[in-house]
């Protein structure tokens, strides 16, 4: 006898891998963007290069649709599009928890369409289960 899918416990497996493969990237671009401040602070790369600071986005958002796909077990663009949008979030809530007086809006579209974009194309490069 066939069981049928149950379409609650996919959607469970979907957000907990965006969920994981979002956390992952926070690191990531913590780890980039504390390679940037570093390369920065020895005169590597002149001060002016902090404009491209949103830059350090797009690793981080490519391993969140990677990971997103791969553990949801499919590459699709979609969840790599919730991929990216769940690290968006995160990334938005822990900028306005840690600087609460920074004007951040003028740099969010970019780094939404840093985030979507690249999360998309890391669900459709992500390696088959």
């Amino acid at each position: 006898m066939k069981t049928k899918p149950n379409p609650s416990s996919d959607l469970h497996k979907i957000l907990f891998a965006s969920l994981f493969g979002s956390l992952c990237a926070l690191a990531l671009t913590f780890l980039c963007t504390l390679a940037l401040s570093m390369l920065i602070e020895h005169a590597v790369v002149p001060e002016t290069g902090v404009g491209y600071a949103f830059l350090a986005v797009i690793p981080g958002a490519l391993t969140a649709g990677m990971i997103t796909a791969a553990r949801a077990g499919r590459r699709m663009l979609l969840y790599g599009l919730l991929g990216g949008a769940v690290f968006f979030l995160l990334l938005l809530l822990l900028s306005a928890l840690l600087l609460p007086d920074l004007a951040f809006r003028s740099s969010l579209l970019p780094v939404l369409a840093c985030s979507l974009a690249s999360s998309a194309l890391g669900s459709i490069l992500a390696p088959k289960k």
